[in-house]
């Protein structure tokens, strides 16, 4: 319901501003097919120690939970390998991921994230 009221204000006020209408449309009916699921990189990618693997943290979230997932890439940029670091339910804190605070690599093999309080970590290990 939310959605398509936000659709809706989007349209009025593209038709207000006469911007074109199908970049709007197109976006709703993305979201619709991803079953209302919002994904993003967050921050830039940084490179182990030895320059052999990029790690970037992912977020998805939808109506129900906000999942993170640490993502390699080798030197090209293709992702080699992802993996889950941590879900919350969406009814504890729907902006978790504003506690974020620091990312990177441990080791060569080794990427963590860590929230705020400074106790919350979380790290996942990658061939």
């Amino acid at each position: 319901m939310l959605l398509d009221h936000l659709h809706g204000g989007l349209l009025e006020i593209a038709e207000e501003l006469n911007w074109p209408k199908e970049p709007f449309e197109n976006a709703y009916q993305a979201v619709l097919a991803d079953n209302i699921l919002y994904s993003e990189f967050w921050k830039t990618p940084k490179w182990n120690r030895t320059r052999t693997l990029r790690g970037q943290v992912h977020f998805c979230f939808d109506i129900d939970r906000l999942e993170f997932n640490a993502v390699a890439f080798d030197k090209t940029g293709a992702e080699v390998a992802r993996k889950h670091l941590v879900t919350f339910p969406r009814a504890i804190d729907s902006d978790h991921y504003d506690t974020l605070i620091k990312y990177g690599w441990k080791d060569d093999h080794t990427f963590f994230l860590e929230g705020r309080p400074a106790w919350h970590h979380w790290e996942v290990t990658f061939p």
